[in-house]
């Protein structure tokens, strides 16, 4: 996933080009919005230390991500079209957001990233290094558009909703995961705002404006029979080259999953890709909302796309093509 910041960024670039409507909503409801724009990624910090335990809620944020995107997105749809109101709308809106930038750019922050898969030499050093890369993609953007530090500027502020969920998104989400992965499926008001009070608990710890906290990560890394590399959670100094990051002399890559699927595109095509597909899909979600259009289209255009490889989920080959771009 790409981390905060770029997910907040990419909501603001999509409310530039949406229909006047919506962003009329969406302004309204503006921290709303830009929680949505985290997805599903709050339930990644239910528990978020390392040493607690119980991850259910871990365990359905990967569901979500993984499995079943367009029925999601198509059950959250018919619930807005039945229970009128901004509140659930605009945050299916920025779970869409979300969405489309996931599918568009995993597949090239997989490859620069690697994945620790064993104990092999040199190994170690990729645990969390997707975060790494994230959090350095994030303080690249946020200087280019925002003309931020992300180290010095916290990010809580921007997702507060206050001590809960708003009601509708409680609500959203009690009727649309049963319907979608089960009657089974973990959706109870407890895990769910425990899950957004973590994150937002989470994102105040990491907030470190004068790097002292990312010192005692690292002091921690390196005492800690485990290896967490747990100062890559706290924005720091982007290391070497930003190019190596961004490709905007668009060196090819290939798809983790395939290596025959090459590609060209820098980080800011894929980004600007996904302000693209987010803007066509809330006009398409408005107008089924309104009425305007019918489940077939919905059904023909919101198809089961996953977060993590942008490709259908029922294609389940193992990402294993990478050219890790850090030291």
């Amino acid at each position: 996933m790409p981390d905060v910041w770029t997910h907040l960024i990419c909501g603001h670039e999509v409310l530039k080009l949406a229909r006047e409507d919506f962003r009329e909503m969406a302004r309204r409801e503006r921290k709303l919005f830009n929680f949505g724009c985290q997805g599903p990624d709050f339930l990644f910090y239910y528990n978020f230390l390392p040493w607690a335990g119980d991850k259910r809620a871990v365990a359905l944020g990967n569901r979500i991500h993984h499995e079943s995107c367009g029925l999601f997105f198509r059950e959250c749809l018919k619930h807005a079209r039945h229970n009128p109101g901004e509140k659930s709308l605009v945050y299916i809106m920025g779970l869409m957001c979300h969405w489309c930038l996931d599918r568009a750019a995993h597949p090239y922050i997989n490859y620069i990233s690697g994945t620790c898969r064993g104990d092999g030499p040199g190994e170690e050093k990729l645990v969390n290094n997707h975060k790494r890369v994230e959090a350095s993609i994030d303080s690249l953007l946020a200087k280019r558009f925002l003309g931020i530090d992300v180290q010095k500027v916290p990010v809580h502020r921007e997702i507060y909703l206050g001590g809960s969920l708003p009601p509708e998104v409680q609500a959203l989400y009690s009727r649309v995961l049963p319907l979608v992965f089960g009657d089974g499926c973990l959706a109870g008001a407890d895990i769910l705002n425990k899950s957004y009070s973590d994150m937002i608990a989470a994102l105040k710890v990491l907030h470190d404006p004068r790097g002292a906290k990312r010192l005692v990560a690292s002091l921690y890394d390196l005492i800690s029979p485990r290896v967490d590399n747990m100062r890559y959670y706290f924005y720091g100094a982007t290391v070497g080259d930003p190019e190596a990051y961004l490709n905007e002399d668009h060196r090819p890559w290939c798809h983790p999953m395939d290596q025959a699927e090459v590609h060209y595109e820098s980080f800011s095509d894929l980004f600007l890709r996904a302000v693209g597909d987010t803007v066509e899909m809330i006009d398409l979600s408005m107008r089924f909302v309104l009425g305007e259009a019918g489940e077939a289209e919905i059904r023909d255009k919101i198809t089961d796309i996953s977060h993590s490889t942008g490709k259908i989920h029922s294609d389940e080959r193992e990402m294993v093509y990478f050219l890790p771009v850090l030291p």
